[in-house]
């Protein structure tokens, strides 16, 4: 596969699906006793820029307190910048010198108290800040806080990952962490129907937007564009229209975003020359394609994958990583990654479907990459806890499900019924199994796809525990 050029994502879009988060950054910025340090967490494209300029332009158009807004984004910032503390300290507060280290919290305190304001300090990209710096801005502002209990200072903060460096070993009351990887469903009828008219059927738009855009904002508003172009009378069939946009819209946005160095490199990866860059850039985006039929990877089930012949171009991804580490260690590193309990990591929901669609576009392919998958589930004879086997069992159920999705065959109902009633008879554990399997809400939708109401029926083969 050769990746092209990347190109970048538009960034004058429609601030959407954040309002709740965005007012429980403002409800802390107007009291007293709220939350003052955020980290904000997401992976590449979606929205943490945008969330920052939006809650910068509420500050002023709000009933709030007049804040003093010092801002810096280290993705343009000097490298100076982002390696040394008075460099930083200095973009971020350009009229202070910061000579003494010891003495960078009583300066910084002595900023905020001469604005006569509440002050409100904005870091975008803070990944991108070196450890040992963000370290230091830790202790500043601990050392701060303890010293001015009541300083009007809040820290707002972006980040591509969880950062241990600005997270304290006992985080307090007033340090929050918010993740930005996922959009519900509302946020999306909300969206669709501020964007279309009357004579948009908004049950089947939302549909068509949720799977074909996941939410992503630098998704959304340029499919809700493109549906004005192409289904402005809300007339024609919007599942022939499916192939279309995905051409038209997802299938670049992937290419230039999802696919991209930025979502896929791990931030300490270091390649000595571009020619290297390039061969380790390929290697990742086969690794990120290759594992998005799996909505869970462990190192032993990784491995398992890699030995598959099935999964030959993983195996050769895989040889060429080894150079930089373990494959596993990687592939938790890469930014559209999220740790999970128990030593599962996951790629994040929305990247993982639409590399899935990108990678198996059409039923045939898909169809059969959830049959080896489920397959290989089934093969599995590896050591595992109860809570690993009932994970492998919940996986199973999902593969089976969406087997069945996109075969569409007459008797689909029945078929997923039969085939989960046999699977049921594997599960070793029931305590654990029934929790994880009732809150699975990317199985029930999946089931739900097949035939409304089928759901319903699955849950009437579950045991009562």
């Amino acid at each position: 596969m050769s990746l092209p050029p990347v190109s970048p994502t538009p960034a004058a879009l429609k601030f959407q699906n954040r309002e709740s988060e965005l007012q429980a950054v403002l409800d802390s910025l107007a009291g007293p006793e709220s939350a003052r340090l955020f980290l904000l967490v997401a992976m590449p494209t979606m929205g943490k820029s945008m969330f920052l300029r939006q809650l910068q332009l509420e500050l002023t158009g709000r009933q709030l307190p007049p804040h003093a807004i010092w801002t810096i984004d280290l993705e343009h910032a000097p490298q100076e910048a982002r390696t040394q503390l008075p460099m930083f300290l200095r973009e971020l507060y350009p009229s202070s010198k910061w000579l003494d280290p010891s003495q960078y919290h009583q300066e910084l305190a002595a900023k905020v108290l001469e604005s006569g304001l509440s002050c409100l300090m904005v870091i975008d990209n803070l990944h991108l800040l070196a450890p040992h710096v963000t370290l230091q801005l830790r202790e500043i502002l601990g050392k701060a806080f303890r010293a001015y209990p009541t300083l009007p200072l809040t820290l707002v903060a972006t980040s591509r990952v969880r950062i241990p460096e600005v997270m304290p070993p006992r985080p307090p009351a007033n340090f929050r962490v918010m993740h930005l990887n996922h959009f519900d469903d509302h946020s999306i009828y909300n969206a669709v129907r501020e964007s279309g008219d009357g004579s948009w059927p908004h049950l089947e738009v939302r549909n068509f937007v949720r799977e074909g855009t996941e939410g992503i904002p630098a998704l959304l508003t340029p499919s809700l564009q493109w549906l004005r172009t192409h289904y402005p009378d809300g007339q024609s069939s919007l599942n022939a229209q499916q192939g279309r946009h995905f051409s038209d819209v997802v299938k670049p946005f992937i290419e230039n975003a999802l696919l991209s160095p930025t979502a896929l490199l791990p931030l300490n990866l270091s390649p000595r020359s571009q020619q290297q860059l390039d061969r380790v850039h390929q290697s990742f985006a086969t690794l990120a394609l290759s594992t998005s039929i799996f909505r869970l990877l462990t190192r032993s089930h990784l491995k398992l994958i890699e030995s598959e012949q099935n999964y030959s171009p993983l195996r050769s991804a895989l040889a060429e990583l080894r150079a930089y580490g373990s494959p596993f260690d990687l592939y938790s590193a890469m930014p559209v990654v999220e740790p999970k309990l128990r030593n599962w990591c996951a790629t994040y929901p929305c990247a993982r479907r639409l590399y899935f669609r990108y990678h198996h576009l059409s039923p045939e392919s898909q169809s059969q990459a959830h049959n080896i998958a489920d397959n290989l589930y089934r093969n599995w004879t590896g050591d595992m806890s109860l809570a690993d086997n009932a994970q492998f069992h919940l996986e199973r159920f999902w593969h089976v499900s969406e087997l069945i999705r996109v075969t569409s065959s007459n008797d689909a109902p029945a078929q997923l019924l039969r085939r989960f009633d046999a699977l049921l008879a594997d599960v070793r554990t029931w305590r654990k199994f029934l929790p994880m399997f009732k809150s699975d809400r990317e199985l029930q939708w999946s089931v739900e796809s097949i035939k409304e109401g089928l759901y319903a029926d699955v849950l009437t083969l579950l045991p009562s525990v």
